[in-house]
């Protein structure tokens, strides 16, 4: 998966960023000089200019964008919301969590359509 081309409403982005939703909402506001709304999109190649350069001992990441280590490293966070009651009745995950669909693998996809 791609992570650059991936596209984030404000929510989704607070989530992974673990930013409170209103400063992800001004961040939004200011790059599309607009009020934005959960239907707006942005693409995380446009978002990574926000964010610094992980510094690591590990190779592996030494150097990679932080956003993109999120989006990379978060999809396991799924498992926690399973026996959410919101989840369990909408069988999905709603608002920010949403964006933990996008990243899963098609493992972790089954996983979670088979929990619910």
């Amino acid at each position: 998966m791609n992570v650059s081309e991936l596209q984030l409403n404000y929510l989704e982005f607070a989530f992974i960023v673990e930013k409170p939703s209103w400063w992800a909402r001004e961040l939004f506001d200011a790059i599309l000089d607009k009020n934005c709304s959960r239907k707006d999109l942005i693409r995380v190649k446009d978002l990574e200019k926000y964010f610094e350069p992980i510094r690591s001992v590990d190779l592996r990441y030494e150097g990679v964008n932080t956003l993109v280590f999120y989006l990379q490293h978060k999809s396991n966070l799924y498992k926690r919301y399973l026996s959410h009651q919101g989840v369990i009745k909408k069988g999905a995950l709603l608002g920010g969590k949403a964006v933990l669909w996008k990243i899963m693998n098609e493992k972790q996809k089954t996983t979670f359509q088979f929990s619910n």
